[in-house]
């Protein structure tokens, strides 16, 4: 993790958090050869990377967000994009690939081809350098303890880490929940399908 707590976490820190929890020594770089932990620990960081963003949070959700047609009228979908679902639910518009390119298809006229953009809500796969602190120090402790369980396998050190996700998981949706709040005031609709939301779940 960083030396410094003034500095966000870095991929190169959370790898060797990972390396840590298994008692490896830290390395200067990812690029490092030899050493088969590393490579491990990485993989393992990008995965949950993935599937932590998959999940789609404030930071890397995006409403509304038009898909323009292409020369050839197809839509391709963002090589960076987790998840892209077409806002229109009768347009009944999906992902498919065409000729190893994803793009959008037309389900109802059974064609790749559009004349105007989609509007879409698209869950981005941003890099772990770029998202929010509270969001890599979740990630990276997660990635540890999922690491360190399948190398390890150490009963104790699970319990440890597991604790320590937890809490960043609950510090991340406490961010979320700060930013869902944010956007609430800012939008009657949003503030009426929240509060529903709330009192529905409260009932339950």
């Amino acid at each position: 993790m960083s030396t410094n707590p003034m500095i966000p976490m870095t991929k190169l820190d959370a790898v060797n958090g990972m390396l840590a929890s298994i008692g490896q020594a830290p390395v200067n770089t990812l690029a490092v050869t030899g050493i088969r932990d590393v490579a491990i620990a990485e993989l393992a960081l990008d995965s949950v990377t993935r599937e932590v963003l998959n999940r789609g949070w404030s930071f890397n959700t995006d409403t509304d967000w038009p898909l323009a047609p292409d020369g050839n009228g197809n839509i391709l979908i963002p090589t960076t994009a987790l998840d892209v679902d077409p806002v229109d639910r009768l347009s009944n518009y999906v992902q498919r690939d065409n000729g190893g390119t994803m793009m959008l298809y037309n389900k109802n006229d059974r064609t790749f081809v559009f004349t105007e953009s989609v509007k879409c809500n698209v869950t981005w796969g941003f890099e772990f350098d770029t998202i929010p602190q509270v969001a890599r120090t979740y990630i990276g402790t997660r990635a540890a303890r999922i690491f360190q369980a399948n190398v390890v396998g150490s009963d104790l050190l699970f319990k440890f880490t597991e604790l320590h996700e937890r809490e960043a998981r609950a510090a991340m949706e406490r961010l979320e929940d700060q930013s869902q709040d944010t956007n609430m005031l800012n939008s009657p609709t949003e503030a009426n399908m929240v509060i529903f939301h709330r009192r529905t779940n409260v009932l339950r």
